[in-house]
């Protein structure tokens, strides 16, 4: 899901990591407070000169002196890796299939398909997937990911929870602490009555 994203501020937070956690986190650097920000996952393009914080897709360059961020579709398919994914029956079995064995498709964005994320062999597994894209996006100099969305369950038709997905999150975010990368999160979901949102950054 490659949303159209403005953002005048972002909300910074930090969380604490458990003493339990069989990683080494080292210090991230979390993005200006107030910079201007360019979300180009539409496309690289030269950002305008007072732009501070760029996000770009995973298979795009780091911009030099900006504060850049590296789009990955962490919880759903992407139409151009139709091939990666279906191709492959290891990574095919880890896409979302409804009762009468189809494929789950996003109901709002044809040509990607949800992630398994209800076993923890299946959570590993793309985790491992996602953490190979992670090393990329740090070898390439980026400073932080954006891991989009962890809110399939909310269109899986009760097939996914937010729980299974919180799990996987966890897995490619210690992985991405650990490189010294921080981890951006925007997402919409309805709980109850209210519809909040969450932008966060770790």
């Amino acid at each position: 899901m490659r949303s159209t994203f403005s953002a005048g501020f972002m909300i910074l937070v930090t969380l604490s990591v458990s003493a339990a956690s069989h990683f080494t986190k080292r210090a991230v650097t979390l993005p200006p407070v107030n910079g201007k920000f360019d979300y180009q996952i539409g496309g690289a393009y030269p950002p305008a000169a007072d732009v501070r914080v760029v996000d770009r897709d995973r298979s795009d360059s780091p911009v030099p002196g900006k504060y850049n961020i590296c789009y990955i579709n962490a919880f759903q398919t992407q139409p151009d890796e139709a091939d990666f994914w279906f191709n492959n029956p290891a990574n095919a079995a880890l896409v979302l299939h409804k009762s009468n064995g189809d494929p789950f498709e996003d109901p709002d964005f044809e040509g990607e398909f949800l992630l398994d994320t209800r076993t923890e062999s299946n959570r590993q597994a793309i985790a491992t997937i996602l953490n190979g894209w992670i090393d990329d996006c740090h070898s390439k100099g980026f400073d932080a990911i954006e891991p989009d969305n962890l809110d399939t369950f909310t269109r899986s038709n009760h097939l996914l929870t937010a729980a299974e997905n919180l799990a996987l999150a966890k897995l490619f975010t210690d992985h991405a602490h650990s490189l010294g990368l921080a981890v951006a999160q925007k997402e919409r979901w309805r709980r109850t009555w209210n519809e909040r949102k969450v932008n966060r950054w770790v």
